[in-house]
């Protein structure tokens, strides 16, 4: 038993944070060629045809034919990889991000790289100034004829960039808000790659903004957007196409190509006005192929999911793209159906996900995603992820539960817990309706679907009152209002929630949040209906132990958030834990944070319940 219990522990610890044994199922990207590439954390590139490659490289920028564009220590270099050569194509500029690269014809001669540079300014410290003016940013490219120029000037609300295939044109979102907004508000802007040109809006009103690309052959802009101004974070965003006139463009004559109250997962165009797109129906991902963006008459529904918007072209003709389901794991497909699944860890094999449909009490159809081990047991204490968002959704995906993802599961299956994800209202992927049905209900209709999830499982499952509820963002939230108002989760883990609306749009400088869900931000005094969905308020009645995770310089959900709530409890005599992680925002980035959070939450549980 002894033995047992070292192998097991010692797997729990194999799979808490990133891991190289353990992330290997993974695939990075398709080369335009059809050749899939992982590459790990020291530059190795495995490919899928037998290619091996090795070469310093801290992140891919972009890929053509058998050549892949890479940054590497402040430069950007392009490696053929069938040659295994690289060749340095220049330094970037000081301050720059979302460095974006294309090529046309050959390859030495047509590279052109874009990106926004932070303008130079004075290095003074000098004092906070509200209303804050947004501060300038500078759309820099680079070409072989005259090296790096500056093209236009524009703010720190500048993001998204995505440069033409052609290399001709960027394109951009302006966001309404040079805060991070739950609602994304904002239009789309174009701009020639010339020096002295001006960046042009061509959206209008378009309310939320997700994702923008081109078609391959560079005549038409690809974009998603809701234009909803009411009621942008819960209203689904469409796919659109509008011609690329140059600077003329503009979306007076758009075309919507996909449905609306259908969430457009990704969207991509491999080769001249063709398609390729998924969209999210519930927790399934189902994609499309045109050979006209425009024209759906022959759209063709593949066999399985395009889950990355890289997407090649073999010697067949057939296209190749990683996909992924409840069953499969990463793996590469062809759009033929045939699949090749990608080796993994035997530390992950046991771990399964399967999707559940329960009753919620008023008798709406509620989905959930059951995570569990081969060797857990039907007594296993249930673990409830309250998701974050909630308007996001969730396609049922095998690396839920083999992955380093944003709440991983796969060190609580190691250990022996059963975990459950319900998908409650507010929920993106069922539509509108659905997606709204938790305006003005917060913390009261999507938590009944999650204490019936809990009744539903109950059902199969004997797991008496060993019950914890874990979750971030949104979720962390649904933890503390779960713990605070239900005695039926016995421990929790809150990692960065917010406790008090009012005060986090307030200190956060996002109005969005509240303008949708609860009402007017500029209503005093507070009101009840105001504050009824709060925690704060609340905090009295939680009386489970309870771990704080948050992020030290979060600008979402400020860490003062968790410091109020461990602070309550602490006072209160509760059992009760808070970190902060240095340097960390809204959610854990570095690895070795990542790490200490899953040996932290499992630690946790474990003491609770009295498990392992």
């Amino acid at each position: 038993l002894r033995d047992f219990a070292f192998e097991r522990m010692e797997k729990v610890l194999r799979l808490c944070g990133p891991s190289e044994e353990t992330d290997v199922f993974r695939y990075d990207g398709v080369l335009p060629n059809g050749v899939a590439f992982k590459v790990n954390n020291n530059g190795n590139f495995t490919f899928n045809n037998n290619w091996k490659d090795q070469f310093e490289c801290d992140s891919v920028i972009h890929c053509s034919g058998n050549s892949i564009i890479y940054k590497h220590d402040n430069a950007v270099f392009v490696r053929n990889v069938e040659k295994e050569t690289s060749k340095k194509v220049s330094s970037l500029p000081t301050d720059c991000s979302e460095i974006v690269a294309s090529i046309s014809g050959d390859v030495d001669a047509a590279i052109t790289i874009a990106c926004f540079v932070k303008d130079a300014g004075s290095e003074e410290e000098l004092p906070i100034v509200l209303p804050h003016t947004p501060e300038p940013r500078i759309i820099k490219v680079w070409r072989q004829e005259y090296g790096w120029k500056s093209v236009a000037v524009v703010t720190e609300c500048a993001e998204r960039l995505c440069l033409s295939p052609d290399g001709q044109y960027v394109v951009f979102a302006m966001m309404s808000n040079h805060i991070p907004e739950e609602a994304e508000r904002g239009e789309w802007y174009i701009c020639a790659t010339k020096p002295g040109a001006t960046p042009k809006q061509f959206t209008s009103n378009a309310g939320r903004v997700g994702e923008i690309g081109f078609t391959a052959d560079s005549l038409r802009i690809l974009f998603t957007a809701n234009y909803s101004q009411d009621r942008p974070i819960t209203t689904h965003c469409p796919l659109y196409a509008v011609a690329m006139q140059g600077n003329d463009t503009d979306d007076t004559n758009k075309q919507q190509l996909t449905p609306s109250g259908k969430h457009v997962q990704l969207f991509v165009s491999p080769s001249n006005h063709s398609l390729i797109y998924t969209v999210v129906a519930g927790t399934s991902e189902l994609s499309y192929f045109r050979e006209n963006a425009l024209d759906d008459t022959n759209e063709v529904q593949w066999t399985h999911p395009v889950c990355r918007a890289d997407v090649g072209i073999n010697s067949n003709g057939e296209h190749v793209y990683i996909t992924e389901s409840l069953k499969i794991p990463p793996s590469v497909a062809t759009s033929e159906g045939e699949v090749t699944v990608c080796k993994f860890s035997e530390d992950l094999e046991a771990f399964e996900i399967e999707v559940l449909s329960y009753k919620a009490q008023d008798g709406s159809t509620i989905d959930t995603f059951h995570c569990f081990a081969s060797y857990t047991k039907n007594d296993a204490p249930l673990l409830v992820n309250a998701h974050g968002g909630p308007a996001v959704p969730f396609p049922a995906r095998r690396s839920l539960v083999m992955g380093n993802v944003r709440y991983t599961y796969r060190q609580l299956l190691a250990a022996g817990y059963r975990v459950i994800m319900p998908l409650f209202r507010g929920t993106l992927g069922y539509g509108d309706e659905f997606a709204q049905a938790n305006i003005s209900k917060q913390g009261e209709i999507d938590l009944q679907d999650i204490k019936d999830a809990v009744a539903f499982m109950r059902e199969s499952f004997d797991f008496g009152d060993k019950i914890g509820i874990f979750g971030g963002s949104y979720g962390g939230y649904m933890t503390m209002r779960a713990l605070a108002t239900t005695e039926l989760f016995k421990a929790g883990v809150a990692m960065y929630g917010f406790v008090h609306g009012r005060m986090m749009t307030l200190e956060g400088g996002d109005p969005s949040w509240e303008e949708e869900y609860v009402g007017p931000v500029d209503v005093w005094p507070i009101t009840e209906t105001i504050t009824k969905s709060d925690v704060f308020h609340d905090l009295g009645g939680v009386n489970a132990p309870t771990l704080f995770l948050h992020g030290a310089d979060d600008d979402i959900c400020m860490p003062s958030s968790s410091l109020v709530a461990y602070r309550a409890l602490k006072y209160r005599n509760i059992r009760t834990e808070c970190v902060l992680y240095p340097g960390e925002g809204h959610g854990f980035d570095k690895p070795k944070f990542q790490r200490d959070r899953d040996i932290r939450v499992v630690k946790w549980f474990n003491s609770i319940f009295e498990f392992n």
